[in-house]
């Protein structure tokens, strides 16, 4: 029995209470809910290539995306496995989650109890709860639905701004006076109905930049945050962007890399050289203070000998880091820090003077190596969804930087941060005298893909150059 007639019929037997199993045709297989629906495309354009996607059904978006070549068939089921998890996870998210939240919590944990006790007699399909104002951005991360009593409807525009990629309404006075549950929950529903289509017919225009090369490059970027992990890859040929993707799951490993590049070659994409970012501290192809299987690997020496073509391996925060100060031609010395929300660690890519700067074992950047000696609040980790506690930790972390780089902008990115101010007063207050001379311009980033990418271009071709390889630079 083929490899593939045998993964097929493995799958259809994956039957579970909780989904169906329909087969679409011979080599399309999809897992249906009342939640999620899931994909399977096998043998994808007859070269061996399976593909995995899970959509969910509450707000249409991909929770799940990845592509491989079907060569091994433990491997093979173990990506189904993690497919499934994921799949059945979505099963709790069913409802639509909402959370109302005001000063105290006391009057609004009244009117959650009403809500609930109205909603276990309708069966509307939503899971509703109430925090404190202090508690928002802990827990409002974990919800579809955000609504702001009377009390804090001041707050609409920085909540709204925090959680662009939710629904953040603010309930009437009228409603919230006279606890009108009914009233309440016709304004979800036609809210949320709305806020469903605008995301549906919102159509994303990216622009791609082009790079400056005359190679087949592939560039691929390992991005984590919050809510997992991604890898990001695109294909330059002769500085035009030809192809692009992301893979999303919950943890990346050495074989997902792997196989977007099994996926790539399978339709004889070759290339001069793969460019590959990543969290952690790189040097000499190898990768320290990362994460997953790759941390202390030679993996740029693994994937050249592997795949027969140069591999380029560097920080993902320097890459960025090169990548602003390229295109935006405004400042000489800057730094790019990456905060991801509810962590106590950051990291940084630095341009001084024109010049990345990696330093010793590439080790430049490597901010959290600070946290034992800097003086933090009081139970400071015990707060870390707070947008103030992050505050204070890039505000702290960035003077030690400041004193060294004395850079002339700070691109920021963190999550749950709305704007700079609250980091600019931190280190005023801080430093007090003098801080006009050192303080750089701190600019808030949220997409830096395209920094991503062309800054990997421009640290592949510099190596490339160095190397000797030969590409017409």
């Amino acid at each position: 029995m083929s490899l593939i007639k045998e993964f097929k019929e493995w799958i259809l037997q994956q039957t579970d209470p909780a989904y169906e199993i329909v087969q679409k045709d011979e080599d399309t297989i999809h897992l249906v809910s009342d939640y999620a629906e899931a994909e399977i495309n096998i043998n994808m354009f007859d070269l061996n290539i399976t593909e995995f996607r899970i959509t969910s059904k509450k707000d249409g978006t991909d929770k799940f995306y990845l592509h491989f070549l079907m060569e091994d068939m433990n491997y093979m089921k173990s990506l189904f496995n993690e497919m499934k998890e994921v799949f059945l996870k979505l099963q709790e998210e069913r409802k639509v989650r909402v959370l109302l939240f005001c000063t105290s919590g006391m009057t609004t944990g009244l009117f959650v109890h009403r809500i609930n006790e109205v909603i276990g007699l309708t069966k509307d399909p939503y899971v509703v709860d109430y925090c404190p104002e202090r508690k928002i951005y802990e827990r409002g991360k974990d919800f579809d639905i955000i609504l702001l009593a009377p009390q804090v409807s001041h707050m609409y525009e920085k909540v709204k701004d925090t959680f662009s990629n939710k629904l953040v309404c603010k309930i009437p006075a009228t409603i919230f006076g006279s606890y009108d549950v009914r009233s309440l929950l016709k304004m979800i529903e036609k809210e949320y109905t709305i806020y469903c289509r605008m995301i549906d017919k919102e159509i994303h225009y990216e622009k791609m930049v082009h790079a400056k090369t005359n190679t087949r490059m592939l560039v691929l970027g390992v991005l984590a945050d919050y809510d997992g992990t991604r890898i990001m890859y695109r294909v330059y040929d002769k500085g035009v962007p030809e192809l692009a993707n992301t893979i999303i799951k919950g943890k990346i490993s050495v074989k997902d890399i792997e196989d977007v590049l099994d996926y790539l070659d399978a339709f004889k994409r070759g290339f001069d050289v793969v460019c590959l970012s990543v969290p952690g501290v790189v040097h000499d192809g190898e990768i320290s203070f990362g994460f997953g299987d790759y941390t202390n690997l030679q993996l740029e020496k693994y994937l050249s000998e592997k795949y027969k073509v140069p591999f380029i391996i560097c920080n993902n925060g320097n890459a960025i880091a090169l990548g602003i100060y390229s295109m935006n031609n405004e400042y000489s010395s800057l730094i790019y820090h990456s905060h991801i929300s509810g962590t106590k660690n950051g990291g940084e890519g630095i341009v001084a003077n024109g010049h990345l700067i990696t330093g010793k074992n590439g080790y430049a950047g490597e901010v959290h190596l600070m946290n034992s000696v800097l003086n933090f609040s009081h139970e400071y980790e015990m707060r870390l969804w707070l947008p103030e506690t992050m505050e204070e930790i890039i505000a702290k972390t960035l003077i030690g930087s400041m004193s060294v780089v004395a850079p002339e902008a700070v691109y920021i990115r963190c999550d749950f941060l709305t704007d700079t101010i609250g980091i600019k007063k931190k280190i005023v207050e801080l430093l007090r005298n003098g801080v006009e001379d050192i303080m750089p311009d701190l600019v808030l980033i949220k997409d830096i893909r395209e920094y991503l990418f062309f800054g990997q271009t421009m640290i592949c071709m510099k190596e490339m150059e160095k190397r000797n390889l030969g590409t017409n630079i």
